[in-house]
């Protein structure tokens, strides 16, 4: 998942970059839609979550969810 912050934000990246979180290895037999539903929700607990406008979820290098994440 690739966090899209908010302009302002930038003390959010890392080395320049967005931030990228992995889902947890015990959900890889998850479907996607399982896994999504997880990490947008530890997302909605960080406080991280005042930053960010979009999150771009992709497997094997595919775009396969975008969502707009502004509060």
């Amino acid at each position: 998942m690739v966090i899209l912050l908010l302009p302002g934000w930038d003390q959010y990246k890392v080395d320049g970059n967005n931030p990228v979180w992995y889902s947890f290895y015990k959900d890889n037999r998850k479907d996607d839609l399982q896994i999504i539903k997880k990490m947008v929700t530890r997302l909605q607990k960080n406080a991280l979550r005042h930053a960010v406008r979009k999150v771009h979820f992709y497997e094997r290098g595919q775009l396969i969810a975008d969502l707009d994440f502004t509060l």
